[in-house]
């Protein structure tokens, strides 16, 4: 029995990683956004009454609520990215770059978008988490190298 992926199911695994790489850029922009346009509170030296005070409570945790959440979506975007690279780690030799058009129809991606995936070795103290794909060694334990899969959108236009 082949066990070699076909094209239809390597292409799928790019398109997945090229999807969950444009969450992960949409969602650490979010938050980003509300960073620049949301503050905490200041919290003032003292409160003129206990309606100052819910008032000062209620804008803090509205602040946290809506901080938390574009933090969660993040964290959920960096996990779905994680393992998009993992399986895309599996089948491009370190050191290469795959030019790949997108191939789907999501709506959200225009097909035929190019991108280049490429791999690379690195520490794992010198890499973002979600790009790490960590590598385990013959005695089963995470090593301290690891492999990055990156992707980065082309310029529009011939190669």
């Amino acid at each position: 029995m082949d066990t070699t992926p076909n094209r239809e199911l390597v292409a799928e695994a790019f398109d997945e990683l090229i999807e969950a790489h444009e969450l992960l850029r949409a969602a650490e922009y979010a938050l980003e956004e509300y960073v620049a346009h949301n503050a905490s509170p200041e919290i003032p030296e003292q409160f003129r009454d206990v309606e100052a005070l819910l008032r000062y409570n209620a804008e803090k945790e509205r602040y946290e609520l809506g901080l938390g959440l574009v933090m969660e979506r993040r964290a959920d975007r960096h996990t779905n990215y994680a393992s998009a690279a993992s399986r895309v780690e599996a089948l491009l030799p370190e050191g290469t770059r795959l030019f790949h058009a997108y191939g789907k129809n999501s709506g959200e991606i225009p097909t035929g978008k190019r991108y280049s995936v490429y791999k690379e070795r690195g520490l794992i103290t010198d890499v973002i988490e979600a790009d790490a794909v960590p590598q385990e060694t013959a005695t089963g334990e995470v090593s301290a190298v690891a492999y990055v899969v990156r992707v980065e959108e082309m310029a529009s236009g011939p190669e």
